[in-house]
């Protein structure tokens, strides 16, 4: 009988209570390869009439031979055709495909358990009709319950969230595989390839990808790294895995593919290989992503980029499940810098990070004995790439605080104006994020816009713009065309643009003679003209701002400079 990790334990504990106060339908939210089944199981064994609903065949018939470790094989029907209705067990197990053709022939009351797999599909029409017809109480199994779409999974579950444990707790605490993280450049121009609410254009991505050069640099990573190790490869598109099969055995690579089309025969066949040692390395598409479960498999390799946290997730958590014979998991991620790579970076870290607002970078925290490399720039890509999502994600919040500042013109703002003049929104904000930080981000974020201004400007001047620069500076300028027209009017006057020091001080609002240390005092503002250079400064303890002269800093505020002090020459109407 297997025992049950502390993971396990708190949430059968959590089900238990809800269950308790009457609640029939509940959501658990826990990080792959922590054991949901194992909770499924334990808690639907004492049920009379229980229904295990999953996506595919695989997931279906690899829960149902958990279940045979609790239970006899004549209490068990497997579900694969329209006559197996007619014969229902006491542990039944269908594809929601199956299902929904069939279930309004089943009595409404028959099952009291009914349990449904990567529940996060439950948005789906054909979902919420089952969960409408039969009477009883529902368990949603996921790894990942929000959705790019911003259909609503928890609605279906009357908001009951129970979620436990995240990537970096497990693999803190020996639950799941340490990971060594290897993110490679790819040299894609992700500016021509259009992306909707939910993924990337699989067909544009399919023009980007197919390139021989890179093709040939997957290879080679793949021998260095990956040769011999049990891995999955993970594709865009059906025609991708073809192409990526077709090239690796060309190049004498023993590998195979599973697709949406491999027929179920040959499916199973290959699974069998995988399983056993005979085949080393499986190139697939979406088969793959969810609850199919091979604790051996030791690498994945990413190899197309995605919006999706929870894909990321799905994907990376096929390679960290613990076996006796694994030590560390490999993630060889051939995606680049896209647009949305820093969403690699908060799975891989249980998103637990530190933004340095000094360096304007976040620090990321990732799990003991994990490593994580970047090749050349892709981390400062990435690090951009945060900011213009963090930029444009905060606009509305920063419009609301200006608003409310502008209504306190007389004075600076408390966050007790916020409670009583903002929105519900900002309030909640303010709560989640914490007084001391929500008053840094409102500060700061026209500061942080500038800068980057600044360094577009900068790498403009000096023909150094990147495609993934292009990608994000509409974001800052409104338009590569307002970007552009700027830049000239720069080269046009020949006025040297340099980016912004770091400085430490003393406020004059809150200083004291037994302060310890100087306050931090951060540039938010810029203006001037002339020889001066008018800055309006934010000090971290008190909010103060105070406009400085260049010619006072030292003198009237005794601020010095951690870097050589270089001249701001700001008056560029941004």
């Amino acid at each position: 009988m297997k025992t049950l990790n502390p993971f396990q334990e708190i949430a059968l504990e959590q089900i238990k209570e809800c269950k308790d106060k009457g609640i029939k339908k509940i959501i658990l939210n826990m990080p792959p390869g922590i054991g949901k089944t194992l909770i499924s199981i334990k808690e639907s064994l004492p049920y009379r009439k229980v229904l295990y609903i999953a996506h595919h065949n695989e997931l279906i018939k690899q829960t149902k031979n958990a279940f045979l470790e609790f239970c006899n094989k004549n209490e068990i029907c497997l579900i694969q055709k329209k006559g197996d209705f007619d014969n229902l067990k006491r542990y039944n197990f269908v594809t929601i495909q199956l299902l929904k053709n069939h279930y309004h022939e089943i009595s409404k009351d028959f099952f009291d358990y009914i349990i449904i797999d990567e529940a996060h599909h439950t948005p789906a029409q054909t979902y919420k009709k089952i969960m409408d017809y039969f009477n009883c109480f529902y368990l949603g199994l996921t790894a990942t319950p929000f959705r790019l779409d911003n259909q609503n999974v928890l609605n279906l579950f009357e908001d009951n969230l129970i979620s436990v444990g995240n990537l970096q707790e497990a693999i803190n605490k020996g639950y799941l595989t340490p990971y060594s993280y290897f993110g490679f450049e790819d040299n894609i121009d992700y500016s021509k390839i259009s992306y909707g609410k939910i993924d990337y254009n699989r067909k544009d991505l399919d023009k980007n990808l197919f390139i021989n050069k890179r093709d040939y640099a997957v290879i080679k990573k793949y021998k260095e790294y990956a040769l011999n190790k049990k891995t999955i490869a993970f594709c865009n598109s059906i025609n991708h895995v073809k192409r990526s099969v077709n090239f690796f055995r060309e190049k004498g690579i023993s590998c195979e593919s599973i697709t949406c089309k491999t027929p179920i025969g040959e499916r199973e066949k290959i699974f069998k290989k995988f399983v056993n040692g005979e085949e080393n390395l499986i190139f697939t598409v979406d088969i793959f992503n969810e609850g199919l479960d091979f604790p051996d498999a030791d690498c994945v390799m990413l190899l197309r980029p995605s919006k999706s946290l929870g894909l990321i997730l799905q994907q990376i958590g096929r390679a960290i499940r613990k076996h006796p014979n694994k030590e560390k998991a490999l993630i060889l991620d051939f995606v680049g810098s896209h647009p949305f790579s820093y969403k690699t970076r908060q799975i891989l870290s249980g998103n637990a990070f530190v933004f340095d607002y000094n360096l304007f970078k976040p620090k990321y925290v990732y799990p003991l004995k994990c490593d994580v490399h970047f090749e050349s720039s892709i981390e400062q890509d990435m690090n951009y790439n945060l900011l213009s999502y963090f930029i444009k994600d905060m606009l509305n919040f920063v419009r609301e605080y200006q608003k409310i500042k502008k209504q306190i013109s007389k004075r600076i703002l408390f966050t007790e104006d916020i409670l009583i003049y903002g929105t519900q929104n900002l309030k909640d904000f303010l709560n989640h994020v914490g007084i001391f930080k929500f008053w840094i981000i409102m500060q700061e974020k026209v500061g942080i816009k500038i800068i980057r201004k600044q360094e577009f400007i900068t790498k403009g001047l000096n023909n150094k713009l990147t495609n993934f620069d292009k990608q994000i500076i509409p974001n800052y300028f409104g338009s590569f065309e307002i970007y552009n027209q700027q830049l000239n009017n720069l080269q046009k006057s020949k006025i040297l643009f340099y980016q912004h020091i770091n400085v430490k001080g003393k406020c004059p609002r809150c200083l004291q003679e037994e302060a310890k240390s100087p306050h931090h005092i951060i540039p938010r503002e810029f203006g001037g003209g002339d020889n001066k250079e008018n800055i309006i400064w934010l000090c971290y303890n008190c909010h103060n701002e105070v406009e400085i002269l260049t010619d006072k800093w030292i003198k009237n505020y005794g601020i010095t400079e951690s870097n050589k002090l270089r001249k701001l020459i700001i008056n560029l109407g941004i």
